[in-house]
């Protein structure tokens, strides 16, 4: 994937993450650095230094942790600019897509020794639960599965009386390890991730920076 001329690595924030991995098939370097990225729950960025005759000086890719409660990911909080609607905004179109939800995972990684293949759960670590800025338990674990119970509230799965008592849309994600920490962390993450609907903006505006 380096051998692009003058193409290197910059700052790399997973230096300490190691993973086997495969791909069949073709893609674009561009598209195979992308899936990559994906794999190590990471964001990439290209940081293209030319020379005073256009030449490439240099030819960077920034690897860092994917945008969470803990880092920020690529780009930077401008706290700075402020947009203004009928100024730097000509409209925004907000969409919400409920097609991806669910309020339940059960992750689970594989060990493997030889021909022997052993699946790893979470269900033998410490309990553990989170809640939301109003102090309500917005997702918990119990067993092997991971729970976003205000989500199901809101999206439950069925809507008649004899199946009241299972409301979750249930996922089950295989995880590229076989660390059970590793395992409910990135459980963790895809619940978030997915427990609400995904709302993106279209803006249409200019704003010189």
């Amino acid at each position: 994937l380096l051998s692009f001329t003058y193409l290197s690595i910059g700052i790399n924030e997973i230096s300490d993450q190691k993973r086997t991995l495969e791909w069949e098939g073709q893609d674009t370097k561009l598209a195979r650095l992308l899936s990559l990225a994906n794999k190590f729950d990471a964001e990439i960025d290209f940081d293209t230094q030319l020379n005073f005759d256009s030449s490439i000086k240099s030819f960077k890719v920034n690897v860092y942790h994917e945008n969470d409660d803990a880092n920020q990911g690529v780009g930077r909080i401008r706290n700075d600019i402020q947009l203004t609607y009928g100024k730097n905004l000509k409209s925004i179109t907000r969409k919400i897509d409920k097609t991806g939800i669910y309020t339940m995972v059960r992750p689970y990684g594989k060990k493997i020794d030889g021909e022997n293949e052993t699946i790893i759960s979470i269900g033998n670590l410490s309990a553990w639960s989170e809640n939301n800025a109003d102090g309500v338990r917005e997702f918990y674990q119990s067993g092997d599965g991971l729970y976003a119970p205000l989500a199901a509230q809101m999206y439950p799965s069925t809507f008649t009386s004899g199946t009241q008592a299972d409301q979750w849309i249930r996922k089950d994600l295989e995880v590229d390890s076989d660390n059970p920490t590793v395992i409910r962390s990135a459980g963790i993450r895809e619940l978030k991730k997915n427990a609400y609907p995904a709302i993106t903006y279209d803006v249409d505006g200019f704003l010189d920076v």
